[in-house]
């Protein structure tokens, strides 16, 4: 008997208006969310339909929030009592329609899981009513509407005024962000020993490599441990630390908005890199992006990009 995958008979019952679109399960940091929206917008404007967000995953988190607010995309939400987990046999489906009185209005989600890190070539053969749980973690995904991914994750508040400041320095000047990813990398036994951090032998080769590439640069350096960068992080060059906002989609913004990019082993500074529209940017990502070494990322930096 041939065994069945969890994608093959796991599906996923909308209680609630019936339609046609596809769900994303929302999960992690910003970087990640950035990454399941990309994915879901993509495969949403494949069939020509809405994509919603399933954000329970935030409900019992005290460290993550739903965080794509800030951006110009559209945002519909499916409330976490209006999805049901169905598992085969599959007569327990047609006992849950049964079941309610209001069957007409409920639709059925084919449940389709991320089965690993590499890109995922199935993935646009999915249905119009499916829920994607995964990270989804590689532009393959949505370089179809890649001008569409850049226009909705556009800002849609204005800089205060010392980042417009900043904005007007880092557009006027040669300028190279480097992100420092610390942090739980750190703080967490868990988190240190699956992600691993980038060293300072990491930064320091790629600011020399910057340096002797980029005439009169100006490194702006931006980390969420700003004690650890003003420490370790040198140069011959103008080099100004970003520790001023709470608000990480500043950061996000100005990094993007630099002409060149450092990035560590982080979504977050990924996207800041890709958000970049310098189209003779010079983009630097570290060669080992987990610490946990079985996890493939062949398909996570673009081909473009410097790995060191």
């Amino acid at each position: 008997m041939k065994k069945q995958k969890e994608n093959d008979f796991h599906i996923i019952i909308e209680c609630g208006q019936t339609k046609i679109m596809i769900v994303v399960r929302l999960t992690g940091g910003l970087g990640n969310q950035m990454f399941q929206y990309a994915a879901g917008k993509s495969l949403s404007y494949l069939h020509n339909t809405i994509l919603s967000f399933d954000t329970s995953y935030f409900n019992n988190q005290k460290l993550r929030q739903y965080s794509l607010s800030t951006f110009n995309i559209q945002q519909h939400f499916i409330a976490p009592t209006r999805i049901k987990v169905i598992r085969p046999p599959f007569f327990e489906v047609k006992k849950f329609f049964h079941d309610q009185s209001s069957h007409k209005k409920t639709s059925i989600f084919l449940l389709y899981k991320e089965n690993s890190f590499t890109y995922d070539t199935n993935f646009n053969k999915q249905p119009s009513n499916t829920y994607l749980d995964g990270y989804w973690q590689s532009e393959k995904y949505f370089t179809n509407i890649e001008h569409i991914i850049r226009q909705d994750l556009t800002f849609n508040n204005i800089p205060d005024s010392k980042n417009l400041q900043l904005i007007n320095k880092i557009e006027s000047s040669n300028s190279i962000s480097i992100h420092i990813r610390r942090g739980d990398y750190v703080s967490s036994k868990q988190a240190n020993e699956y992600h691993g951090t980038c060293g300072i032998s990491y930064y320091n080769e790629a600011i020399k490599k910057m340096s002797t590439t980029i005439i009169e640069p100006h490194f702006f350096a931006f980390s969420d441990e700003p004690a650890w960068a003003h420490e370790n992080i040198k140069t011959d060059y103008p080099l100004t630390i970003i520790d001023h906002n709470e608000s990480e989609h500043e950061d996000l913004r100005l990094m993007s908005l630099c002409k060149h990019n450092i990035i560590a082993n982080s979504t977050f500074s990924w996207w800041a890199a890709w958000l970049n529209n310098n189209k003779s940017k010079i983009v630097i990502a570290p060669a080992k992006w987990f610490r946990a070494t079985e996890l493939s990322t062949q398909d996570l930096i673009p081909n473009s990009w410097i790995q060191l």
